[in-house]
């Protein structure tokens, strides 16, 4: 994996967490709320408005852990030095991420590489299926 698809993994459980609280919070299927529409030409509205954020539901413990996730990202963003420093760092481990990553073919060994050709042959040949080039 590239660094900067690491970087944007610490981002990936906050959008699941808000995500997640958007659906448990829809209110047809919780609250059989509709919204009509007078004629077709109208847009549907979804019942999410910022007054119901302070609704107390069943996806508010959701609301929280997200909200409490996005300020620790916050702080990590723009504070992460001084937080280190004082000891609240998740690690001090440095991921080393390998990117210069040899040929496929190259880094097999030679046994492999060939289990890996009859494979592709086998395939080709059975069920006119190839997985690789």
């Amino acid at each position: 994996m590239t660094s900067n698809a690491m970087r944007l993994f610490n981002y990936t459980p906050v959008l699941f967490l808000f995500n997640g609280y958007w659906m448990l919070s829809n209110r047809q299927i919780f609250e059989n709320v509709l919204n009509q529409l007078e004629s077709s030409t109208n847009q549907m509205t979804s019942a999410h408005y910022w007054s119901t954020l302070f609704d107390f539901t069943q996806a508010s413990p959701m609301l929280l852990i997200s909200m409490v996730f996005l300020i620790i990202i916050i702080l990590r963003a723009f504070f992460g030095d001084k937080m280190r420093k004082w000891g609240f760092g998740i690690s001090n481990n440095i991921i080393e991420v390998d990117e210069n990553l040899p040929n496929f073919y190259h880094a097999l060994k030679l046994s492999d590489a060939d289990w890996f050709v009859k494979e592709g042959n086998y395939l080709r040949e059975n069920y006119n299926f190839t997985f690789a080039n």
